[in-house]
């Protein structure tokens, strides 16, 4: 039990960082979170419109499909050029986030 109060302790002290990590990321690269945005709105849309949920189950299913889906449809969206994200190194520079040759 101590364990697990020490270990949501040190996440609680983490998130004013990994707010300010996210918050940086959005300003260096405001149209593809732009892009990520709308497009998860038109692929919840797409997907409500087609499964029509009526249950808290449905809709929970349709959530985990949703998520999946965008998750997988931003990486393949990053892998082909389509988004280029930036990301600040520890000199400050942008660099990307996913280098072409990786």
């Amino acid at each position: 039990m101590a364990q697990d109060i020490d270990k949501l302790e040190g996440m609680r002290r983490r998130v004013p960082v990994i707010a300010g990590q996210l918050a940086e990321v959005v300003v260096d690269n405001p149209a593809q979170c732009a892009a990520v945005a709308a497009g998860a709105l038109v692929l919840t849309r797409i997907m409500v419109n087609l499964a029509r949920p009526r249950t808290p189950v449905e809709a929970i299913a349709v959530l985990i499909t949703c998520q999946v889906a965008g998750s997988w449809l931003a990486v393949k969206a990053c892998e082909s050029g389509l988004l280029q994200f930036r990301l600040r190194g520890p000199d400050g520079e942008l660099r990307p986030a996913f280098p072409a040759d990786a």
